[in-house]
């Protein structure tokens, strides 16, 4: 997991939090738990998952995120999810109990 300051209006302090295949390397996150964060007033995503699997976002406030970025993210987002092992029958990608406010993703950014 790698955290950030995110991007966005100058002078605004910024956290974001964010799993990810370290320097697009073979090996990909698996089995992480981002909770009992506060992720706020970043560009893009507040709360992340890159090519990712087995991944819980739990008990986390995650507002004001994903107003400056080009790419369609909002206050937790999951991209190219994959499947870590051949499990069909388990939930693998969990987000539950976050409090979520005042994302969005601007049309000019």
């Amino acid at each position: 997991m790698r955290q950030s300051n995110g991007h966005g209006q100058p002078g605004v302090q910024r956290k974001r939090h964010q799993c990810q295949r370290p320097g697009g390397g073979n090996v990909r996150p698996h089995h992480i738990a981002l909770t009992n964060n506060t992720a706020h007033d970043c560009g893009g995503a507040g709360i992340s998952a890159i090519e990712s699997d087995y991944v819980t976002v739990e008990n986390n406030t995650v507002y004001n995120n994903s107003w400056y970025t080009i790419f369609g993210t909002s206050g937790i987002s999951f991209l190219n999810s994959w499947n870590y092992d051949t499990n069909a029958d388990t939930p693998k990608m969990i987000i539950r109990n976050n409090i979520c406010y005042g994302n969005g993703c601007s049309s000019n950014g």
